[in-house]
């Protein structure tokens, strides 16, 4: 159920990004490649690595092997997708509007589009002073802090992948590989919404 969602929610942000069907198959192909990876390659080493309970698909290879699954095993292998999924559903009502989706905005601009629309302007100035107190300069703090935070399924999911993926290589070629690839994935989440703010006006540029 996890992957199913998924991939209806991303099939849904592909299909409210493209501008044509042609540009529709290549995003619902791309998708369909990626989370086939996520099923299957960390279910290659259900019983050799705990790390291929990032799979929901080890959940499956475990019951037919007539093993008991805890519950925190379960929640490990489903929570961060089922999230995904639900962010992903979001990220798609975010260009659910006229001007994005009857508009000829590469599919950059569009998710950029569908990450500013959740932000608010920062008051350079509060209600009293200036001070931190100020409501609305609360909300507009807020939703910077929101995006971040709604990336951290995404970045699970892409990390965990990643020590699956380079699990078999050697301890000196997979840790340093790891350690760089861990790090972009966090900077890249965490930069993304700033950026789309900075790219769409929402933020005054200094």
């Amino acid at each position: 159920a996890p992957v199913a969602a998924t991939f209806l929610g991303a099939t849904f942000v592909g299909a409210m990004f493209a501008r044509s069907f042609k540009e529709l198959t290549f995003v619902t192909v791309g998708v369909s490649v990626l989370l086939t990876t996520y099923a299957f390659v960390p279910a290659i080493f259900t019983n050799v690595t705990p790390v291929a309970l990032v799979s929901p698909l080890t959940l499956v290879v475990f019951d037919l092997q007539g093993e008991a699954v805890s519950a925190g095993e379960v929640f490990f292998s489903t929570a961060p997708m089922a999230v995904g999924a639900a962010l992903l559903f979001g990220l798609g009502l975010g260009v659910y509007r006229e001007e994005d989706m009857f508009s000829q905005k590469p599919v950059t601009r569009k998710f950029l589009d569908a990450l500013a629309v959740r932000l608010s302007a920062v008051p350079v100035g509060g209600a009293v002073g200036g001070g931190l107190l100020d409501r609305d300069r609360l909300r507009a703090l807020g939703s910077v802090a929101f995006l971040p935070a709604c990336t951290i399924p995404f970045v699970f999911v892409a990390e965990l992948l990643a020590v699956a993926v380079l699990f078999a290589l050697p301890v000196t070629v997979s840790i340093p590989v790891l350690l760089v690839t861990i790090a972009f994935i966090e900077e890249v989440a965490k930069s993304v919404g700033l950026y789309a703010g900075f790219e769409r006006g929402v933020f005054e540029r200094t």
